[in-house]
């Protein structure tokens, strides 16, 4: 609220004189309503448009960890080309498992969350998970979720069609793709595993061709020489495609030239497909990591369990081409993707590199992964060979070492706005210090917080003072800091006195100016890095963020978000004065006696349009008073009377 600042700059004694006699009704006298004999906390309103949430998630792994994403909405969609992309939006949390692909833990979300998509792209997850969200409670067991989705099978018998000049290691029996050879009782090798997921997948926003740029050179063949006989099983690890595709091989003869219309191909998987695709909850494949076939050597007149030395053996895939239990193309040899570059010719003379294959001297196995459009990620599908005798394929490059694990991080952003009366009520325009927030809460694969980025802006003055905001990380304490970093145009707020961290304090604080008309429109980036074994549950933006009152008077009178403590540095005999009924020892603090309005509020995700001067936020928000009598209407900051908001 804006007002005559000479009215109320006298003090308390003077402010409490005068309450009587202000036009606008903005300090009522203290005495007004009751107040409960014997108040605590779930006496009053938290105003809270966020909150925790216990989430319990298994994939139910063996010996290695995936990162996974929780989204409010369906992260994946389908484009013109019929393709599956990613939507450019943050997720709630991102994070990572244990090894045993088990995660527990709360994660802070907006309170009208009612569903959830768990999404991860790790070798072993089932991909995105549509949740309801239940009691607070998000749980999700990989196991559980397959069976209760998992529909009945829709038999083709022996009515599906494949191409005439290919042959099937066995019939499938269902519009998934289904194989009944397909053995799923053997484990992985997680330190495999965990390497081909970081290689293949590259580092954030980089794809294994930027990375390792060298696998790329001289247009490398991908296909496996055998040396000395041995059996050969293919296992599925993960399918990133928005297609369904058909991945086979096929053998020649080491060190001749096979020509692509003389080849025999032999279908191993009629659809590498997952059980679910990215935007969907219908069953569309029948992959799980680890299910695996063995391969088959065709000697002209019958399969053979082995493959003999002096044989190397070609991998295909056919894009997009299974459908409805039958595979087929309207453009036959365009969409063939061939593991031998040779066989990949483009207009311009230069071959194309479809496939990457890598060894992996720990376990003895290798990666094969194919590209089967544009994005050149080659996790479109993605497989590991398993060889009864693991000296009969050298010569297959090595699977590199991956580097350091990038941290990850999780985005939080959203609107905080205070009333400057305190501890008297004001007007209930929630304009008079208005604050937006875009916080990167940096993680490591155990969760742990090691930095963050906070940029505070300055959005609306409707101050009576002169007021100035900074925030703290209350749960933690100031020997949990390594470094702050503090970037604006303005110069630092008087009260940290040249320091990174505002001194006097038991836990770290910064304040970010001492005048939100000066501060108006700019932006305050900080960067905060961590002492080791900080969890992230303990740094969730924006933190215990508070306006500091009348800062031309001095530093003492704080106003925090209903239920958060005053810093050290407080003035704490303002606590159950005037209308404010805080009860510090009841953990009870920055509420008001009415129990309608708060003195501050934080909206959680979104960019709040304020209310104009001298509009109550029930007036400017029809449905607030709803959401705060039932706990109804909680995207009531989503619906504002328009004329009524800045």
């Amino acid at each position: 609220m804006r007002k005559n600042k000479g009215g109320f700059n006298a003090g308390r004694v003077l402010l409490c004189c005068m309450a009587s006699v202000v036009a606008t009704g903005c300090v009522k006298n203290p005495s007004d309503g009751p107040k409960p004999d014997d108040p605590s906390a779930g006496d009053y309103q938290t105003f809270a448009t966020a909150q925790s949430y216990a989430a319990n998630i298994d994939y139910r792994l063996n010996g290695y960890q995936i990162g996974f994403e929780v989204f409010g909405e369906n992260p994946y969609e389908e484009n013109a080309d019929g393709a599956l992309t990613k939507k450019e939006v943050e997720p709630y949390f991102r994070g990572y498992t244990d090894e045993t692909g088990h995660f527990s833990g709360n994660l802070t979300m907006p309170s009208l969350v009612t569903e959830v998509w768990l999404s991860s792209d790790a070798i072993g997850s089932v991909g995105t998970a549509h949740l309801k969200v239940s009691g607070n409670r998000i749980d999700f067991d990989q196991n559980e979720y397959i069976a209760q989705h998992a529909g009945s099978k829709a038999m083709t018998g022996s009515g599906y069609t494949y191409p005439d000049d290919c042959k099937v290691l066995s019939e499938w029996t269902d519009v998934y793709g289904t194989l009944p050879n397909v053995l799923s009782d053997n484990e992985l090798p997680a330190s495999f595993v965990a390497r081909v997921d970081k290689v293949y997948s590259g580092v954030v926003g980089k794809f294994i061709t930027t990375v390792y740029p060298e696998l790329f050179e001289d247009e490398a063949s991908a296909d496996i020489s055998i040396e000395s006989p041995t059996k050969i099983n293919m296992v599925f690890l993960k399918s990133g495609a928005s297609w369904q595709n058909v991945v086979g091989y096929f053998t020649y003869p080491t060190g001749t030239v096979p020509a692509a219309d003389a080849l025999t191909k032999i279908i191993a998987f009629p659809n590498v497909t997952k059980y679910y695709k990215g935007n969907s909850d219908v069953r569309v494949g029948s992959l799980l990591a680890g299910d695996r076939v063995q391969l088959k050597y065709w000697d002209g007149t019958a399969f053979q369990d082995e493959f003999p030395a002096g044989v190397s053996i070609g991998f295909f895939l056919m894009g997009h081409w299974f459908a409805s239990g039958n595979i087929a193309s309207y453009d036959y040899a365009k969409d063939i993707r061939y593991s031998k570059p040779d066989l990949n010719p483009m207009a311009d003379g230069k071959r194309q590199q479809r496939t990457v294959s890598l060894y992996d001297r720990q376990s003895g196995w290798v990666a094969v992964g194919f590209e089967d459009n544009k994005d050149w990620n080659y996790t479109d599908a993605l497989f590991g060979l398993q060889m009864e005798h693991q000296n009969a394929i050298p010569g297959v490059p090595d699977l590199p070492e991956p580097g350091a694990d990038p941290d990850t991080y999780t985005e939080y952003r959203g609107t905080l706005a205070f009333e400057d009366l305190w501890p008297y009520e004001g007007d209930y325009d929630m304009n008079d210090v208005v604050v937006l927030y875009k916080s990167r809460v940096y993680t490591d694969r155990s969760n742990n917080v090691s930095r963050t980025v906070d940029e505070f802006t300055a959005k609306h003055n409707g101050a009576a003072y002169t007021d100035g905001f900074g925030y703290q990380l209350h749960l933690l304490g100031a020997d949990a800091v390594r470094s702050v970093q503090i970037e604006s145009d303005l110069a630092p707020s008087s009260f940290m006195k040249g320091k990174s961290l505002e001194p006097g304090q038991d836990h770290p604080t910064v304040v970010l100016f001492d005048d939100i008309g000066v501060a108006l429109g700019h932006t305050f980036t900080v960067t905060t890095s961590f002492t080791s074994g900080i969890g992230y549950e303990r740094v969730v933006p924006p933190y215990n963020p508070f306006a500091v009152l009348k800062t031309d008077e001095g530093r003492g009178s704080e106003v925090h978000l209903v239920n958060y403590p005053p810093t050290a540095l407080a003035d704490r005999t303002q606590l159950h004065f005037g209308h404010d009924v805080s009860q510090p020892d009841k953990g009870l603090y920055y509420v008001s006696k009415n129990n309608q309005f708060p003195f501050a509020i934080h909206i959680a995700g979104y960019d709040f349009r304020c209310p104009k001067e001298g509009t109550r936020i029930d007036e400017a928000y029809p449905d607030f008073s709803s959401w705060v009598a039932s706990g109804g209407h909680k995207d009531w900051y989503r619906n504002p009377e328009t004329s009524l908001v800045y």
